[in-house]
């Protein structure tokens, strides 16, 4: 904190909105400037997610979908301009920051990126001090609406960015407070944190079961396929495949690759079960041993001398 009066800005608020529930899969990312209690620059980026693909449940909380990024450009290109933005301020600040600094991490790792280290805090934290006791939801929307603060459109990257600069200003300000700064020195309750402590989270988990629901994959659908395909491959006709885990291309379009190719999409592992298809596993999740039920079940039918075969998503791209 000692170096606070030598930067550009106090704060960055940031936001981050991504095309799958991959955090590496940022698709738009914006920030807001403050200094002395003022925003006083704004930044907005398109960007084009890894292979340009999206969930339809992401695409309905933000709005925006392939065609809107065919041709923005991807994150190594906005990254020197946003690394500068960070390297110029004291404080990054984010709204549920757990999330959009895991989606900084990961797309950081997805693409071998280097970070100096930085100190961030949650706006959500940082505001409940300023409305103690009023039992105010922690969603941005409901915190803005008890500062008085209009957010344009909620889940755009810059609006909400913006919002979240907003509503730090407005908390400082309530408690009477010159900066972030005095703020942060000021509550025990209200702490920053370095960025190189985080444990990032690979994954967004959605809230809401109706939600979740976008990332579900007919397997009628997917398996209706096989009628009219004009492919085959020895290794896939007739084989039935169970998927399990989150993979760096789309599962369904994974799972289409093997159906066009005579193989079955079944959704639990049998001792019918040919091939077993692994992705990476959120570990919040699965047991203790890292396995999902899919990947445990297989791993007991092969030590009974099952002749299920396993296969990272490469080892599959392999055989397509």
């Amino acid at each position: 904190m000692s170096d606070f009066m030598t930067k550009k800005y106090d704060v960055l608020a940031i936001d981050f909105e991504t095309a799958t529930n991959n955090n590496y899969s940022a698709c738009s990312v914006a920030v807001a400037l403050i200094r002395d209690l003022e925003i006083i620059d704004s930044h907005y980026w398109l960007i084009q997610p890894p292979h340009n693909r999206y969930s339809a449940a992401n695409t309905a909380i933000h709005g925006l979908s392939s065609s809107d990024t065919r041709d923005a450009l991807q994150f190594p290109d906005i990254w020197p301009e946003l690394q500068t933005l960070i390297r110029s301020s004291a404080f990054v600040s984010a709204h549920n920051a757990q999330f959009d600094m895991s989606v900084l991490h990961e797309v950081l790792h997805y693409y071998q990126l280097p970070i100096d280290d930085f100190s961030y805090f949650d706006s959500i934290n940082y505001s409940t001090k300023a409305c103690a006791g009023e039992r105010i939801p922690s969603g941005l929307k409901e915190r803005c609406q008890r500062f008085n603060i209009i957010i344009e459109e909620h889940h755009n990257a810059l609006s909400d960015a913006l919002a979240c600069g907003k509503l730090i200003i407005a908390a400082t300000k309530e408690k009477n407070k010159a900066s972030s700064l005095e703020y942060l020195n000021a509550y025990s309750t209200v702490t920053s944190k370095k960025f190189s402590e985080l444990k990032a989270s690979k994954f967004f988990k959605k809230p809401s079961t109706s939600t979740a629901n976008f990332n579900r994959v007919d397997l009628n659908q997917i398996n209706a396929i096989q009628e009219n395909s004009q492919l085959s491959h020895p290794d896939f006709s007739e084989k039935s495949f169970v998927f399990t885990g989150e993979f760096k291309n789309a599962k369904d379009e994974l799972m289409q690759a093997v159906v066009e190719r005579g193989g079955i999409i079944k959704s639990a592992v049998s001792g019918k079960t040919d091939y077993v298809v692994e992705g990476v596993q959120d570990l919040s999740i699965v047991g203790a041993d890292g396995f999902s039920s899919k990947q445990r079940k297989a791993r007991e039918l092969i030590a009974k001398g099952s002749s299920l075969t396993l296969l990272t998503e490469k080892q599959l791209e392999e055989l397509l």
